[in-house]
């Protein structure tokens, strides 16, 4: 594997960290969405 590959190969498996993170923000913002929505259970 030659340096363009391996930076190749970098930065597509940068690209997919980074969707990885941007849904995880979703499904965060969606989970504190939904939590701050919905009234908490008595104890």
């Amino acid at each position: 594997m030659d340096e363009k590959q391996k930076e190749a190969a970098r930065k597509k498996s940068l690209g997919e960290l980074g969707e990885l993170f941007a849904i995880k923000a979703l499904v965060d913002a969606e989970y504190d969405r939904i939590r701050n929505h919905c009234p908490d259970p008595a104890p």
